[in-house]
């Protein structure tokens, strides 16, 4: 009895670092980095190369190349085979960057202007691997959620049987328990605002089809995006548009309801609110 309750432990314990959350919260981070270097650039081009948009540029360039140079190697990346291939490109584009700047005024406007349009293709690619990979993640949770409830039914037997594993056990699910909810709050949050993300909106969306049909009340889905976000994003730079974006998300949050409104952040400058019964 006591080897096939710790071999279920095991088994549920070696089966997380395989979920990738925390491969998925660097990817995030790695594309709001990149975001910001794709924004300084098309800054600098405004900026006809003025001294302060060059020194934006030069710490957005420092701030992907540190980001990188340590995901590049950490274990994470092969939670996320697609990452594989962005890693060089990234580190291409910061290297050409770094020439662009090291060459001085007047600056190759057509080589930024390429390393621009190239930028918004690795954070396109970085966004669709992101949320792609965030679905299949959940499905792994799916899992991991059953098998620990299997779990719990041996701990029940177990305490019964052998009294004397009663506290070490119990203390043993509180922490399965523990990890569980930290793993899927890390999936189904968005790192930015914490508002639910994209995932959270597909693996939800048909129970709360399916309450609104018993309840017989219509399930309203408002789409919602910033207008002029990258005007702020650019003009007072990434940090103050995360914080507009933070802003909007407890705005959001206040109207929440559990079981019947629900405010989800896409991606982006872009947020849904899904509503039974809710026309306002």
């Amino acid at each position: 009895m006591i080897a096939v309750l710790f071999t279920s432990v095991s088994k549920i314990e070696s089966a997380m670092p395989r979920f990738g959350f925390f491969a998925i919260r660097e990817f995030h981070i790695a594309i709001r980095d990149v975001t910001h270097l794709r924004d300084m650039v098309s800054l600098a081009q405004l900026a006809g190369g003025s001294p302060e948009s060059l020194e934006q540029l030069a710490a957005a360039n420092d701030l992907v190349y540190i980001r990188f140079e340590r995901i590049d190697g950490g274990d994470t990346i092969s939670e996320i085979p697609a990452y594989a291939g962005i890693v060089p490109q990234v580190n291409d584009a910061v290297k050409r960057i770094d020439a662009i700047l090291a060459a001085g005024l007047p600056f190759d406007e057509n080589s930024l202007k390429e390393l621009g349009i190239e930028l918004d293709q690795i954070v396109a690619r970085m966004n669709d691997e992101y949320y792609k990979y965030g679905e299949e993640v959940n499905v792994d949770l799916y899992a991991a959620e059953k098998n620990l409830n299997r779990f719990n039914y041996q701990i029940a037997f177990a305490l019964t049987v052998l009294s004397a594993l009663a506290i070490g056990t119990a203390v043993l699910l509180i922490g399965r328990r523990e990890t569980i909810s930290k793993l899927e709050f890390l999936a189904w949050r968005d790192a930015t605002t914490e508002l639910k993300n994209r995932a959270w909106m597909s693996a939800n969306r048909d129970g709360l089809l399916e309450r609104a049909r018993l309840a017989g009340k219509p399930l309203r889905l408002f789409l919602i995006d910033l207008d002029h976000f990258k005007s702020v994003n650019d003009t007072f730079g990434h940090h103050i548009g995360d914080l507009l974006l933070k802003a909007v998300a407890e705005t959001l949050q206040s109207v929440e309801r559990p079981g019947e409104v629900a405010a989800v952040r896409l991606g982006g400058d872009e947020f849904a609110v899904m509503a039974i019964g809710h026309s306002d």
